[in-house]
């Protein structure tokens, strides 16, 4: 677990699936590998955005987009958690980002994407298209290279070493 304080505005946590993860997490993990979408060995599930107030994150899931409190002892029973931060992102592009997030809560998590990986809904969002959009609604492109992808999964976040660098 790493220290709160580490945490800023626009940092986003990437949850791995461990073995005390639930059965839908771990679906999760498995699904991305099963498809081909993530090289073998990764399994993350989930992904979120630090919000202004670092107690809280912006999070797409089930049943809709929200913001939720942040308790890394809780969430570490449950994930591996790990901390990123944006690369270069400037004061301006980190409130274009939440900003954007905040303005799309309370939308529907998007079954049919988390299903096919292609059939998207307009107004909805699975975790990790709900960050990579709040990014490119900043004008980033994270995780790198998402805009040549079909659907951005939790483990596109840990691939891109170019826009993202580990912070814990």
């Amino acid at each position: 677990m790493f220290d709160k304080s580490l945490m800023q505005p626009n940092d986003i946590l990437l949850f791995k699936v461990i073995p005390s993860s639930s059965y839908l997490d771990k679906l999760i993990g498995w699904g991305q590998r099963l498809f081909g979408r993530v090289p073998k060995g990764l399994g993350y599930c989930h992904v979120a955005l630090v919000d202004r107030d670092t107690d809280l994150m912006l999070e797409a899931k089930w049943p809709k987009t929200r913001v939720s409190k942040i308790d890394l002892t809780e969430l570490n029973k449950t994930y591996g958690v790990e901390l990123y931060r944006v690369r270069n992102a400037t004061p301006e592009q980190i409130d274009l980002a939440i900003n954007w997030a905040h303005d799309h809560l309370d939308e529907w998590y998007d079954i049919p994407l988390f299903l096919t990986g292609w059939l998207a809904v307009k107004h909805s969002e699975v975790c990790s298209t709900f960050v990579s959009h709040a990014e490119r609604g900043a004008g980033l492109e994270i995780p790198y290279g998402c805009s040549k992808k079909p659907i951005i999964v939790p483990d596109d976040y840990y691939l891109d070493t170019i826009g993202l660098d580990r912070i814990a």
